[in-house]
């Protein structure tokens, strides 16, 4: 399940929670109204924005200032930015809801008593599981670097009538176009490779290399930056070859983000 639909289920059970709360009639009842739907609804969107925002400010925080590089720092940061400024984002979406939606004013409803707290409560729990979630995937590429510990085996590559029996960790890039596959070294030379990327893939270190879309591989140092589209998806730029674009399905930009941290 990716992250947006797991941001969408949230949300709608949340919503619900958080509409029914406090309610003196029953489920059966309120199910036999329309506003009921109306309410949920309109909650839900709330509960998704918050969540969205979440996600978004804990990606930049996770990539300007990683937990294990000053954890002080980032404690300090998450409180400030995904903690009060969020939970203060939550109050106005509530209250322009409120004043302008139902006509309500939001100090004569159970605003205070009920969804104020909670509210606060769900969004450090949040944060908590950004936090467990962080440091159970650094022990995952740990585990799995520890397992990459191999001796590297020798690539065949051509480059016209010559033969070369390459060094892995020498490669920087590699592009399949039609049946074959270039590989390009840290020294600028290109040679064919006449094999899958399948085949490549299991000579090279996961740590290192990431199977970036299904016509090409990348090579962690070899990744000057990226930007991502409002749509999720990556546009990845090398420094070789020169400032090269690669684009990265919003399905993989996830793994890609978390493995350029490692």
């Amino acid at each position: 399940m990716n992250s947006l639909l797991k941001m969408i289920v949230f949300s709608i059970l949340t919503g619900f929670f958080f509409v029914t709360i406090g309610q003196d009639i029953s489920l059966f009842v309120l199910f036999g109204r329309w506003e009921f739907y109306f309410d949920w609804f309109c909650v839900v969107l709330i509960v998704f924005l918050v969540t969205y925002l979440m996600s978004g400010i804990n990606t930049y925080l996770e990539r300007k200032y990683p937990w294990n590089s000053d954890f002080r720092k980032r404690l300090l940061l998450q409180f400030l930015f995904n903690v009060l400024l969020v939970t203060g984002v939550s109050f106005f979406l509530v209250f322009v809801y409120m004043e302008f939606v139902l006509g309500l004013s939001i100090v004569e409803t159970s605003y205070f008593e009920y969804e104020l707290p909670i509210s606060i409560v769900v969004i450090l729990v949040i944060n908590l599981i950004f936090v467990i979630q962080y440091f159970v995937d650094k022990e995952k590429s740990a585990v799995s670097r520890e397992n990459a510990v191999v001796m590297p085996q020798k690539i065949i590559g051509f480059s016209g009538k010559s033969r070369m029996a390459i060094d892995p960790t020498k490669i920087i890039y590699i592009e399949k176009e039609g049946s074959i596959s270039f590989l390009y070294l840290e020294s600028g030379d290109r040679y064919v490779y006449y094999g899958t990327l399948e085949e490549l893939e299991s000579k090279l270190a996961p740590n290192n290399f990431f199977r970036s879309n299904r016509q090409t591989i990348v090579q962690r140092d070899n990744c000057m930056g990226y930007d991502t589209e409002r749509s999720g998806q990556v546009n990845l730029t090398l420094k070789i070859p020169h400032q090269k674009q690669v684009k990265i399905s919003q399905k993989k930009a996830k793994d890609f983000k978390n493995w350029l941290l490692e």
